[in-house]
């Protein structure tokens, strides 16, 4: 039997919030597997004191998860890191699903096989509570033993095939290209009528906004690889 893991990173997001994503994961059957903490960059860039989460966040993940991970002392020594925790803990076979804690899946009756390596779903992405932008984005990957995340946190690779440096080398997909017809054959398609997730970012803090905002702007985000 396949399992299915919900793996969602968390920081500051307001425990509300983050209770409605990790609940609706496990309405669906899916295991949990929520991790606390700003990665090192962030910190610095988002002028952040602190690196784990002090708004309640942690005792909800530890309420709800199957699995929580709390943040390293020091926070996570970037992005990649904290998700390629998730990744390890997942047995290889199952699927796992990145869902971030502004994120709720709001139903999913797709039959997942096990001939896929990859799927994508269909966002809503609400930045105010108003009619959302819908888009499609590659979510849910099957665990190989040598998968994990590089560089930034879009880019999956098969690691043993590939070259460290080389941005396309054994990469599994690169999320924010979509377009390239030799990227589509990996994909399943699920549609909204399978799988919905609403993305709340508006739901967000003000703080935690404002941070992610002064993050992206003193990194000079078009200079970094995704």
């Amino acid at each position: 039997m396949t399992d299915h893991y919900g793996c969602c990173i968390f920081f500051e997001d307001g425990p509300a919030l983050l209770e409605e994503s990790l609940k609706a994961m496990k309405a669906i059957g899916w295991k949990v597997i929520a991790i606390d903490g700003a990665y090192q960059e962030f910190m610095k860039y988002g002028q952040i004191e602190k690196p784990y989460s002090t708004d309640g966040c942690i005792d909800v993940a530890r309420s709800l998860a199957d699995l929580y991970v709390p943040c390293p002392t020091e926070g996570w020594f970037d992005q990649p890191t904290k998700r390629n925790e998730y990744v390890k803990n997942v047995p290889v076979g199952d699927y796992f699903h990145a869902i971030d804690a502004d994120e709720v899946i709001e139903k999913c009756t797709f039959d997942f096989g096990v001939e896929e390596d990859i799927y994508r779903m269909i966002e809503n992405r609400w930045l105010h509570d108003v009619r959302p932008r819908m888009m499609d984005t590659i979510r849910t990957y099957k665990k190989y033993p040598d998968i994990g995340y590089k560089y930034q946190h879009s880019r999956i690779y098969r690691l043993d095939q590939h070259k460290e440096g080389d941005l396309e080398s054994g990469l599994l997909v690169q999320t924010a290209n979509l377009s390239n017809n030799m990227q589509r054959p990996l994909l399943k398609d699920l549609y909204g009528k399978d799988v919905m997730i609403q993305h709340y970012n508006f739901k967000r803090s003000l703080d935690r906004k404002r941070q992610k905002q002064n993050f992206y702007r003193m990194r000079k985000e078009g200079s970094y690889p995704w």
